[in-house]
């Protein structure tokens, strides 16, 4: 039968002939075909294949190239060409190419010294990982790295002798000599098991380091490879000597150079502004500068070779971030710490620490650097008294502006709503005249109170700006509206020249706008004696819901000299005191404005020319509104219902007569039902007597139950929980207004007010005009 039906037969024996057997076991076959085709009888080559049928599968993996290279032996002894059943092998398994143990067998006969040492020294790794774990992770994944470089156009047998003594001097290093010897010894032995018949395996004899071959291995040598061991060793010796000579000149040359440094290094220590210690890692000082004398009074012959806590620092927190980090080993440079070191004379430093590690002659020490910090921690000292007197002083100013705002506009209700009231009634012509006066006046004083409270919310950065949808040309009509009278009665010709397409709402704050432009126009009229004054509104570029807008106001007025145009944006600031006497004002109105104008994102700039008059103008961007004019249409929606509030049932509550005089005649004008209350108890009563009403107008400051402990009693549910309170005040600061939404009211409407505000804060909550 020939080789080929018996590995056929083999092959596809078993359960249905359907089982595959692995390819060590097809070698087996092979090889036993071919010693039958041939007629040889190698009995120790059938004792061999009794041992491999017993043996495991990893064991059968390797013990195959065993039988192999026995077969080997067995056609050497026949003249058989090895060579020819080399080939013949591989083309019948062309994967063994790619074995773990027989590729090496196909190999040139140098190459397999090299793989045969590569191979040898992964066992020994790998069964040193799995006995001991990563001794070195650095070092091994350096060394496995070098291992997978290895081939046979590069490496040389002598740099494979290195490997072999570095891996020994490392695992001998760490496990001793015992333990690596006979890993060396163990490995060489499976590796034997394996290899032994073929002929480059006596090479690793030689690449054994000489400390790990033992007797018997040593007489596996011939004389010629014993002269060669022997010449290796003497050459290897003279090359010892003469490393260990050139070492010896490299070694003073380092030392003097490792000296020339240290002294530069306590060079730059001593030029160093801080106090400098250097201790060991034990505490002890092995060093400190002459800063330590000129600072903390302490010699440093005194404190050199001592714990540094002896004299210098006591037993506190400084001494607990120093030992934390001589135990943790590491350096904290770039971290600072506050602590304190002993003076001679007793008294306690505060200093800032900071310490670096560093190796000094091969110690491991660490750097204090000490900085006294007692004028840093005096100054800062003073700046915490100043930030508190500042605070101080700014709670003080905002008291105080709250005070005076709310004293002053309570009588200034008085005489602006009266004088409304009276414009109201049809007066004498005469009279009317002295009425626009007094109106005039209040209006003028009102305005400076204004002005002085925008300025302090400017300078504290507390104005708030809203975002609602407003039409630009409405807004400018109004503004222009509100100076006809004083226009004509100057005989100034007041004009609006609008110049944006299709003008469609944008999102912004009215308030504030309108603030800037009445500024600057009420100044411009007022700086006007004749001639005009000008409103200029223009689109510029409209790009992806944007609008950018310029605005301007021109006048034939006084002007400003040139070097007067920065003067006239300051605190407080007129071009001249004449000015100021002749025309009137606080000199914060452009100020304000400026500010404002930069809030919103733009630059309020001027161009003037004495005697001939001014140009005030901006740019702003605004964002279009999305929704379309949805809110713009309720808003107008609303102005068509508000014609009267007739049937409205409100509660008036203010402890000021006059204010109750005042409000009540615009309540009753506009068929309001109204009932008085003098204090916070008193809208009380009114609920606890049934009353039943639309919205409540409440002062804030009153005697025995204030606008805001009212309101907090309402909305707990005692009474009529959801009705609107809409606070009615002379208290105007921001922080009121806050107080005003925490607390649960509706609206804000201050004194004196303006009857179209008290009309729009209340026709939110007529029953018929709801939105």
């Amino acid at each position: 039968m020939s080789w080929k039906s018996v590995l056929g037969q083999w092959f596809y024996a078993g359960s249905g002939g359907s089982k595959k057997a692995s390819l060590e076991s097809a070698v087996l076959f092979y090889l036993q075909s071919q010693l039958q085709e041939r007629q040889l009888s190698l009995p120790i080559f059938q004792s061999k294949v009794r041992e491999w049928k017993k043996s495991s599968e990893t064991e059968k993996q390797s013990g195959v190239v065993n039988l192999y290279l026995l077969f080997e032996q067995g056609l050497l002894s026949h003249q058989t060409s090895i060579a020819e059943e080399k080939n013949a092998l591989l083309d019948r398994f062309p994967q063994l190419l790619e074995h773990p143990y027989f590729s090496i067998v196909f190999l040139p006969f140098e190459e397999q010294k090299i793989s045969l040492a590569t191979l040898y020294l992964n066992c020994i790794l790998k069964r040193t990982t799995a006995s001991f774990g990563r001794l070195n992770a650095e070092w091994q994944k350096s060394f496995e790295h070098q291992l997978a470089l290895v081939n046979y156009q590069t490496t040389s047998l002598s740099t494979m002798g290195d490997y072999s003594k570095g891996l020994f001097g490392q695992l001998e290093e760490r496990l001793g000599n015992e333990t690596t010897y006979r890993l060396f010894q163990e490995e060489y032995a499976v590796l034997s098991k394996v290899y032994q018949y073929l002929p480059s395996f006596s090479f690793l004899l030689s690449f054994l380091p000489v400390k790990v071959l033992d007797e018997t291995q040593i007489h596996q040598y011939n004389k010629k490879q014993i002269e060669e061991m022997l010449v290796a060793q003497l050459n290897r010796q003279q090359e010892l000597i003469q490393e260990l000579n050139l070492k010896t000149a490299e070694n003073k040359q380092i030392r003097a150079s490792q000296e020339e440094q240290l002294e530069q290094f306590f060079r730059v220590l001593e030029s160093s502004p801080k106090a400098v210690i250097i201790i060991d890692q034990f505490g002890i000082v092995r060093y400190s500068t002459a800063r330590m004398l000129e600072k903390f009074g302490w010699e440093p012959e005194v404190i050199k070779g001592v714990i540094y806590k002896q004299y210098c620092f006591k037993e506190n927190l400084t001494t607990r971030y120093i030992e934390d980090t001589l135990v943790s080993k590491l350096s904290v440079s770039g971290k600072f710490k506050e602590g304190f070191v002993v003076m001679s004379n007793g008294e306690d430093c505060p200093v800032e620490i900071s310490i670096s590690a560093l190796d000094l002659e091969g110690e491991q020490c660490y750097c204090l650097f000490l900085e006294d910090i007692r004028d840093r921690l005096a100054y800062e000292k003073k700046l915490q008294e100043a930030k508190l007197q500042a605070e101080d002083s700014a709670k003080a100013k905002t008291n105080f502006l709250s005070t005076m705002s709310h004293e002053i506009r309570t009588p200034l209700n008085a005489v602006v709503g009266l004088t409304n009231i009276l414009i109201l009634d049809s007066p004498r012509e005469d009279q009317l005249e002295n009425l626009n006066t007094l109106k005039f006046s209040a209006n003028n004083l009102l305005g400076i109170i204004n002005d002085i409270l925008d300025f302090n919310k400017l300078e504290s950065g507390k104005v708030t700006f809203e975002k609602i949808p407003i039409h630009l040309n409405e807004l400018c009509n109004n503004v222009i509206k509100t100076f006809i009278a004083k226009s004509k009665e100057k005989g100034i010709d007041l004009k609006l020249a609008f110049e944006v397409e299709n003008s469609a709402p944008v999102l912004s704050d009215p308030t504030r706008l309108n603030q800037i432009l009445t500024n600057l126009i009420g100044n411009a009229i007022k700086f006007t004696e004749e001639g005009t004054v000008q409103l200029i509104c223009k689109g510029l570029i409209r790009r992806s819901g944007h609008l950018s807008v310029h605005f301007a106001v021109t006048d034939t007025g006084i002007g400003i000299p040139a070097d007067k145009t920065d003067l006239i944006f300051e605190n407080f600031s007129q071009a001249g005191m004449d000015t100021t006497r002749k025309f009137g004002g606080t000199g914060l109105g452009l100020s304000i404005s400026k500010k404002l104008v930069e809030i919103f994102g733009g630059q309020l700039q001027l161009q003037s020319q004495l005697g001939t008059g001014s140009t005030f103008y901006f740019d702003l961007e605004f964002e279009l509104e999305e929704t379309g004019n949805s809110k713009v249409e309720q808003k107008e929606q609303q102005k068509m219902n508000e014609k009267k509030l007739r049937g409205m049932r409100v509660i008036l509550a203010d402890d000021n007569p006059i204010n109750i005089l005042v409000a009540k005649r615009f309540l009753e004008k506009w068929e309001v039902n109204v009932f008085e209350a003098s204090d916070g108890l008193d809208v009380l009563k009114h609920f606890e007597n049934g009353l039943k009403v639309d919205a409540i107008l409440m002062d804030l400051q009153m005697p025995d139950m204030d606008g805001f402990e009212a309101c907090r009693k309402i909305r707990q549910g005692h009474f009529q929980a959801e009705v609107p309170v809409i606070a009615l005040t002379a208290n105007v600061v921001e922080e009121t207004q806050k107080a005003v939404r925490e607390v649960g009211m509706n609206g804000f409407v201050t004194k004196p007010f303006v009857p179209e505000d008290l009309f729009a804060a209340l026709v939110r909550f007529h029953p018929a005009y709801k939105v």
